[in-house]
């Protein structure tokens, strides 16, 4: 099963109406509530990673059913598919979400884009499809069918300004730079702790999977480390907590030992990459169990 991506119900601003129905103009110029006539209808069924595309004429045969992935190179090759047809004003585009980099660029291209209420596709689908079978490729049909038989009752989205735009641009970069700095830093800690022998080596084929201990390591350094997260559990209520609750769950000594040690691994790792040294009161878990230990 493909991993859902949100979708918002409240098409809110993106929606307008005017006085005559015309074909989507390259910005944002308000549009009539009833949509114009269109050769071609697609439903594409919204998804995290892979989109599911129906397409079908004006008499509902269905002309084409493929996935695309959530992507520069994907989105490019829906708009090439869907030129194809005919031209961008005669390809009406149904979807579950009103906004994100897929609606702006295939707005930009020209084509009429109808967001759809998800409640209304769940209804419509419940109506049409006797099995009540539910499928991406199965909903991405139910989409298309719905703008076909309901184009006179929907909306149409409203391209953005090229200010805003440009800012919804900076927004989206800021957060994936950000996505890729958290997963680079877990991505060396993980590192850390297979160069310093504190993490276990994981072997799978089909249905078997072993844990092993990780004997391929900097040993005098796996010594060190787990020397210290042995000696800091008799003066640390978090580090002490950390280690109880390890031998709690069935771990021996030695293992729950190495599971303190990569907790330490990522403090230090944190305290290098600010350059400041190791504080029990700026380190937030540590703070929260600051009672002395009970030796």
């Amino acid at each position: 099963m493909r991993r859902r991506a949100p979708v918002s119900d409240r098409p809110g601003a993106g929606l307008a109406a005017a006085a005559e129905p015309l074909s989507l103009p390259p910005h944002g110029v308000t549009l009539s509530l009833a949509l114009p006539p269109a050769q071609f209808f697609a439903g594409l069924d919204w998804a995290a990673e892979v989109h599911a595309v129906c397409v079908m004429d004006a008499t509902g045969t269905i002309t084409g059913r493929f996935t695309i992935k959530h992507s520069a190179e994907g989105i490019a090759m829906l708009i090439r598919r869907l030129v194809k047809l005919a031209g961008p004003a005669d390809v009406q585009i149904g979807i579950e979400r009103p906004n994100g980099r897929l609606v702006d660029l295939l707005l930009e291209a020209g084509h009429p884009v109808v967001p759809v209420s998800p409640n209304a596709i769940k209804t419509w689908r419940e109506g049409e499809v006797l099995s009540g079978a539910k499928s991406d490729a199965g909903d991405a049909a139910v989409i298309a069918e719905y703008v076909r038989l309901r184009q006179h009752r929907l909306r149409v989205a409203v391209p953005y300004s090229d200010d805003t735009r440009a800012v919804r641009t900076v927004v989206r970069t800021r957060t994936d730079l950000v996505d890729m700095r958290v997963a680079a830093t877990n991505q060396l800690a993980a590192l850390l702790d297979a160069y310093c022998g504190c993490t276990p080596v994981t072997k799978e084929s089909g249905k078997h999977r072993a844990v092993h201990f990780r004997w391929s390591c900097n040993k005098r350094f796996r010594v060190a480390l787990t020397t210290f997260a042995d000696n800091s559990r008799h003066v640390s209520a978090w580090a002490a907590k950390i280690y109880n609750d390890a031998r709690t769950s069935g771990k021996d000594h030695p293992h729950a030992i190495r599971v303190l040690a990569r907790a330490w691994i990522r403090v230090i790792w944190r305290c290098w990459l600010d350059g400041v040294p190791y504080d029990p009161a700026k380190h937030g878990a540590a703070a929260a169990h600051n009672e002395p230990v009970v030796a």
